[in-house]
């Protein structure tokens, strides 16, 4: 799947989570990834970073993009 991303990293208490969802992230995209973010479904903050080099935070990493 093209999600326009190079890489994610995500940032939770659970190793085996953190690694799953960036997996996750990654195939979703920057957009669908804001937006299950935003689900709460989850504890984790991450770093998305497009093609084109934009950066994209989740609120608890702001200041890191």
């Amino acid at each position: 799947a093209e999600s326009g991303l190079s890489s994610v990293a995500v940032v939770c208490t659970d190793g085996a989570l953190a690694d799953a969802l960036s997996t996750a992230l990654f195939v979703m995209g920057a957009e669908a990834s804001m937006q299950f973010y935003e689900t709460g479904i989850y504890e984790f903050e991450a770093i998305l970073i497009a093609h084109d080099g934009t950066i994209t935070t989740t609120p608890g990493l702001t200041g890191f993009g």
